[in-house]
């Protein structure tokens, strides 16, 4: 697979991980005090 292929799967794929990912409420969070230990 070219790169310049891969470039365009990866910016059709991310979103719809993320949306998946959402809906799950998988998300990783960005906050480190809502992180457990």
């Amino acid at each position: 697979m070219t790169q310049p292929k891969a470039n365009m799967y990866i910016h059709l794929f991310i979103p719809l991980l993320e949306k998946t990912l959402k809906r799950l409420g998988e998300l990783p969070t960005r906050k480190a005090s809502l992180v457990a230990e």
